[in-house]
């Protein structure tokens, strides 16, 4: 399905929880099939993963967010589990992408009670790593919200563009900068990298899994290394090309992984 068809069949709609409106694609499950909530990254709204929405929909009860503008990535954690608590969320397989997989695992500390499995995707634990791309904590504070959207077009520009489905990556990051605005997606940047990093979880590893790409132009090898030294026994899903945003630049491969996790 074409992502404009998607928007008019599958519209957002907006959810106060924890003080925070949170922007929530959502469809109904059949009765006991288990729930699969998808977090994006700061360039993601919650129409980013329509492939997967569609594709697992009979599977699955799949609620994808738009993650609400904070400076607290605490804030944000306890406003997923409201938002959870809102929708009547018992327990999800809870995926995170980038800025998402900062939030879950945030979220997984706080409230592992809450977790069927995490998906841990493309992502960091310590904003305060050397090896952290992007502009510093006092660099990205100092930059204005017009400077923030303009670095953010200037970094969809320079994505490398491969094949069909990269091309098609950069033309949803550019609509979706053009929604988001300077004002959110610094906040969205700030929320990461003026964060604290990521506690231990309390967590079985075996309910974590480690999502990857080989060709990342975001998050830095070493970074993506951090993810994995840390969850050790964490089962891995890798794929050598996919970029930062799998989802979109290889969905089917996503499709078929959530398939079998799903059961």
């Amino acid at each position: 399905m074409k992502l404009d068809a998607f928007r008019a069949r599958f519209p957002e709609r907006q959810v106060t929880a924890g003080r925070l409106t949170w922007g929530v694609i959502e469809t109904k499950g059949k009765k006991g099939a288990p729930t699969l909530v998808l977090v994006p990254g700061t360039l993601g709204m919650a129409d980013i993963f329509w492939n997967q929405i569609v594709a697992l929909s009979g599977k699955a009860r799949v609620i994808s967010i738009t993650v609400p503008p904070s400076l607290s990535i605490v804030k944000l954690a306890d406003g997923l589990k409201a938002l959870f608590d809102k929708l009547g969320v018992d327990k999800a397989h809870l995926l995170g992408s980038s800025l998402g997989g900062f939030l879950i695992q945030h979220f997984a500390a706080r409230h592992p009670e809450r977790i069927e499995k995490l998906y841990v995707a493309n992502t960091l634990l310590d904003p305060r790593s050397k090896d952290l791309r992007g502009p510093l904590p006092a660099e990205a504070k100092k930059m204005t919200p017009k400077q923030h959207l303009t670095k953010a077009y200037a970094n969809i520009a320079n994505l490398p563009a491969p094949d069909a489905g990269f091309r098609l990556l950069k033309i949803v990051l550019k609509d979706n900068a053009d929604r988001l605005g300077g004002k959110w997606l610094k906040s969205r940047v700030l929320v990461v990298r003026d964060g604290p990093a990521v506690p231990v979880l309390k967590l079985p590893q075996s309910k974590i899994i480690v999502l990857d790409c080989g060709d990342d132009p975001v998050v830095a090898p070493k970074v993506l290394a951090a993810v994995r030294k840390r969850y050790p026994k964490a089962q891995r899903f890798h794929l050598e090309i996919g970029g930062h945003f799998p989802y979109v630049t290889r969905p089917q491969a996503y499709i078929e992984f959530f398939k079998r996790m799903l059961g």
